[in-house]
């Protein structure tokens, strides 16, 4: 069997001088060029988020639909617990199995304090979302602010 493994490598011209330099050199660049159409393929399609119309919440006896205007008057209802917030409009984004919340508001704040009024939204819908819906595929809660306004100070 070794005879007829060598025998074929003579044939092909494996012992040559400069053969086995070609075939690693042709490799090398094979795998160069299969490395930068990955990258290439990661930078040029990688998903991006996208609004869904609702999610499902397995349970016991079946799934549960939960629509995004279920989400967002659940983010209405809340909007009364932070002060000086105005919610225009709540988005449901989902990207591969994770989804996230977007709430599109106006803060009206007369303290000042704007990171810590927007964190207890995040914790209350979050939280809220959990408890009385039982999602929890819905891992973080992006709030874009198209308005702040506040007292200015000299």
């Amino acid at each position: 069997m070794q005879n007829y493994i060598n025998d074929f490598l003579q044939q092909i011209g494996y012992y040559l001088p400069g053969f086995r330099d070609g075939v690693e050199v042709a490799l090398a660049g094979v795998l160069a060029f299969i490395i930068i159409l990955k990258i290439l393929g990661f930078i040029l399609f990688r998903r991006r988020a996208r609004k869904a119309s609702g999610l499902f919440v397995e349970s016991e006896k079946g799934r549960l639909y939960i629509s995004r205007q279920a989400i967002a008057d659940l983010v209405k209802s809340k909007e009364i617990e932070v002060p000086g917030l105005t919610v225009y409009s709540t988005y449901l984004l989902r990207k591969r199995k994770n989804y996230t919340v977007k709430v599109v508001a106006e803060l009206n704040d007369k303290d000042g304090i704007f990171p810590e009024l927007v964190m207890s939204l995040q914790k209350k819908v979050l939280t809220s979302l959990n408890e009385n819906l039982g999602v929890d595929s819905i891992k973080k809660v992006d709030i874009e602010l198209k308005r702040v306004n506040s007292p200015v100070t000299v």
